[in-house]
Parts: structure tokens; sequence; C-alpha cells
């Protein structure tokens, strides 16, 4: 019951310090960077699907040993921005 009370004045006081010009363009500019960073991640982690594909189709003796580093990498690097756009995209209020 306390925990709910007090969840409701954290959202209260989220609403009320994002009414300012300030505030909205903080919270304006989390939603444009948390879109746009899990657009780049769905982009990253298909790209790097895909060139898995082109390894197991195209890969011979000649392709690279650090090749598979480079796929686990780039996979890596698009599900962190994956995260990292969700939660810029979900936060409630502006980030101070």
């Amino acid at each position: 019951m306390f925990q709910d009370i007090l969840i409701q004045i954290n959202l209260t006081d989220a609403i009320l310090r994002s009414r300012s010009k300030k505030g909205v363009f903080k919270m304006m500019l989390n939603y444009i960077l948390g879109l746009a960073a899990i657009i780049f991640g769905v982009y990253q982690a298909y790209n790097s699907v895909k060139y898995v594909k082109i390894l197991q189709h195209n890969g011979n003796k000649t392709t690279s040993n650090f090749s598979a580093i480079a796929v686990w990498y780039s996979l890596a690097f698009g599900i962190g921005f994956l995260v990292l756009g969700i939660c810029l995209f979900f936060v409630i209020g502006p980030v101070n």
C-alpha cells in the first residue's frame, strides 16, 4: 500500500516536471534517441544474421578465422543498442 502511494507520487512528480519546456524537450529527445537506437539495433542484428548465412553458403578455407568473432560482436552490439533504445523509449519522465 505504502509503495503504491510512493509510486503514484513519483509519477505525479515526473509529469509535473515534464510540463516545463526543458522537460518536454528532454522527454522528446528520449523518445527520438530511443527510437533511433531501436532501429539501429534491429538493423545491426539483421545484418549479423544475414552475414552468417552468407558465410555458411560462401565460406571456404580462404575465409578469415576472425569472421565468427566479427559476427558475434556485431550481434552483441545490435542487441545492446536494442536494449538501450527500449530503456530510452520507455522512460516515464525526462532524464535529469
